[in-house]
């Protein structure tokens, strides 16, 4: 007889399973008279649950959840349009918010010729909107199951708002898509990169074909993140073989309407009158010229075709760029705006090359028209470089060789010499073109680098006298000038020697963060030429940096110096970058993680064991100790050292743990010993002294690293005996 008991299954309270959550959720979609208000806040807590399945699962609700309410929606819409009713829902509020009201419906465009456009789309229902939120960051799961799950919710959902919806909600949608599935450009899995460029791009691409006015200013209004995964997407599609030629000809097509010379009434008649009254087989794109209520309709095109036409230069339409090129200057826009429409047409032009332009129209006139706008200062700041590269392929084919004695290159330093107004730059700084003279400043430093012997003395001892003034209306010219002198002393020993100096001044006492930015930037190339430590001390003090931005720039600047072995790692260096590993700042942590790792480890494998008990001191300002006699000489120092309890016991430990981690087996078991002989037996022997607050830090971390869990791991590996 079996007396062996079987154990009833245990009950859990945790988190359900899958299966679980999906014959619930079918429950609770089936449930019509259920609040969407409250089968949102139910997904959003099985949304958080730590199984991938679940997560998968709950993604699996709210698509179905999303999709039905905008059918609904939609189907009410229709009802109520048919009915000559109205039904007005609306939703500002930033995706992911709970929304204040549902109100009246709004819809409008606002854009300046110096800023991007600001957009309000209205969204159908509150509860969709949280959903839709929720829905979004599941697209950036740290499971890949979750996070296909999520992305093809979206497709779907932008599906259902296409058939059913109108321009407003499709122009919403889109901007969600914008947020959640533009990241995926650079998501690790290589599938859904490739998937997602054939869909996105398909979209947009489709978007300024059918609905120009949603589609347009939302391509305007793409940050620079946003617009390197556009761009990455292009690229993508390019290798695949997904961008066609029909694609880049009709937006093409679009864009050189919307700088069109004519009206639309005149070119909607004369093709009429050309046709006898029936559309031509082009019509059944828009016409631009229709949708001219806003300029910014045609810097948004213009980005599209950019990308495609660079990506694919083959495919690019030169002659339209070329028209489009010489017409853009009878069209009233802002000069903002005009000028990022020309920044478009260099970088077509410069990626279909000399052949491709040489075809089409003689290099020449091309190159005259190029240098007359560079030296009429109507080139943006950020084109100014791939319009001299122009310039550089059009007089000899290629960009490898540069005729230094051409007259060109003179005139137009001659003329960025000419706008740089010294006397008004200095006595009335409020009332200087900053602009103008920005673009002189940056133009003649690109030429100078191209032809260094055509560079006139005189514009040298301009940029020194503009970096010289105290003014703050001109900081921003200050700053440019700052980066111009540091790349011609790059080409000049005398210059470097002159500068070097004055670049460190700036970086210690500037009370600006963007001229100790670009001191940094500057001081980092120079260090390449420079034998003195002391300029490196200087760098390694600025880590300690109120702002992120120039502690992480001077992190990356001497990552680089120290990889390509321009600079030695002193222990004080070491110290001040591992200090890093505790910033607040994600992205300044994860540089430093990769110097220590990736740069500095594999050429030194003992550092982070050999300044362990140093590191302890240091970070304690324990002022008895050798360390801290040694490397802390002023108060720059100090303010990497983070002693007493609370918030700084926490970042010390963050950092000990970083580096006990990264140790080898062998090293792990050698530090107990070097922490009972250099922190313990120094206590015992009076060298450190536990009443003050540096010392009793010492031993207290000592103690902690002896018993801290990643210390005690081992790993035996095949060659431990060895």
């Amino acid at each position: 007889m079996n007396l062996i008991r079987r154990r009833p299954p245990r009950r859990t309270t945790g988190a359900p399973d899958a299966s679980a959550f999906a014959e619930g959720s079918s429950s609770v979609l089936g449930d019509t008279g259920s609040r969407p208000a409250t089968l949102a806040q139910s997904v959003l807590a099985r949304s958080e649950e730590a199984k991938a399945a679940v997560r998968r699962a709950a993604v699996s609700v709210l698509v179905a959840a999303v999709v039905r309410e905008l059918s609904e929606t939609f189907s009410r819409k229709r009802t109520k349009s048919n009915s000559g009713g109205e039904l007005d829902v609306s939703m500002d509020e930033p995706l992911g918010s709970s929304p204040k009201d549902a109100g009246t419906d709004t819809y409008s465009v606002s854009a300046s010729p110096v800023g991007p456009a600001t957009m309000h789309f209205s969204h159908p229902l509150p509860a969709t909107h949280a959903m839709l939120g929720m829905l979004k960051d599941r697209c950036g799961d740290k499971a890949g199951s979750v996070r296909k799950a999520a992305i093809h919710g979206m497709v779907e959902v932008v599906r259902v708002v296409k058939e059913g919806g109108g321009e407003l909600e499709w122009g919403w949608i889109w901007k969600t898509w914008k947020a959640s599935l533009f990241p995926t450009a650079f998501d690790p899995d290589n599938a859904i990169q490739e998937e997602m460029a054939d869909i996105v791009i398909a979209e947009v691409v489709e978007g300024v074909l059918q609905r120009p006015s949603i589609m347009s200013p939302l391509l305007f209004s793409l940050d620079r993140t946003s617009t390197l995964a556009l761009r990455h997407m292009c690229t993508i599609l390019v290798r695949k073989g997904g961008i066609t030629k029909s694609w880049i000809q009709n937006i093409g097509r679009v864009a050189q309407d919307l700088i069109g010379r004519k009206s639309a009434s005149d070119a909607i008649t004369k093709d009429k009158g050309k046709g006898k009254g029936k559309a031509r087989k082009t019509d059944s794109i828009p016409r631009a010229n229709a949708i001219r209520g806003t300029d910014i309709n045609a810097e948004g095109v213009w980005r599209l075709y950019r990308e495609l036409s660079t990506a694919s230069p083959a495919f690019a339409d030169v002659p339209m760029v070329l028209t489009s090129w010489e017409n853009i200057e009878n069209e009233v826009l802002g000069d903002d705006l005009k000028g990022r429409i020309l920044e478009h047409m260099i970088e077509v032009l410069g990626a279909a090359g000399f052949k491709g332009i040489s075809a089409s129209e003689d290099p020449r006139k091309l190159r005259a028209s190029v240098i007359d706008k560079l030296g009429m200062m109507l080139i943006p700041v950020r084109a100014i470089a791939s319009a001299v590269n122009l310039v550089v392929q059009l007089t000899e084919g290629k960009a490898a060789k540069v005729n230094e004695a051409d007259s060109t290159w003179k005139l137009l330093l001659d003329r960025a010499e000419g706008q740089l107004d010294l006397k008004k730059i200095v006595e009335n700084p409020q009332h200087v073109d900053s602009e103008a003279i920005l673009r002189a400043i940056v133009m003649g430093i690109c030429v100078a680098q191209l032809a260094p012997n055509a560079l006139p003395t005189k514009f040298v001892a301009s940029l020194q006298s503009i970096l010289a003034t105290t003014s703050k209306e001109v900081i921003g010219l200050k700053a440019q000038a700052l980066i111009g002198l540091g790349k011609l002393a790059a080409q000049n020993d005398d210059l470097a020697k002159i500068i070097l100096p004055v670049v460190a001044r700036e970086l210690e006492t500037s009370l600006d963060f963007t001229m100790r930015n670009n001191a940094a930037i500057v001081l980092c190339d120079l260090a390449r030429y420079s034998k003195s430590d002391r300029y490196v001390h200087i760098l390694g003090n600025t880590l300690a940096d109120e702002s992120e931005l120039v502690r992480r720039q001077v992190l990356q600047g001497l990552t680089r110096l120290l990889q390509e072995e321009y600079i030695k790692l002193s222990p004080d260096l070491f110290l001040k970058i591992v200090s890093r590993v505790a910033d607040p700042v994600p992205e300044v942590r994860s540089v430093a993680e990769y110097c220590l790792l990736e740069v500095l480890l594999p050429k030194q494998p003992g550092c982070l064991y050999s300044h362990f008990v140093d590191n302890v001191a240091f970070l304690n300002n324990d002022t008895d100790s050798r360390a801290v006699k040694i490397w802390v000489r002023g108060e720059m120092e100090v303010r990497f050292t983070l002693p007493g309890d609370g918030e700084n016991e926490i970042k010390r430990r963050s950092i000990f743990k970083f580096m006990l981690s990264n140790f080898t087996d062998v090293q792990r078991l050698e530090l107990r010993q070097k922490i009972c002989t250099d922190v313990i037996g120094n206590v015992l022997g009076g060298q450190i002294d536990i009443t003050t607050q540096g010392g009793r830090g010492q031993l207290q971390d000592a103690l902690w690293a002896l018993c801290c869990q990643v210390s005690h791991h081992i790993t035996l590996h095949e060659d431990f005996h060895d």
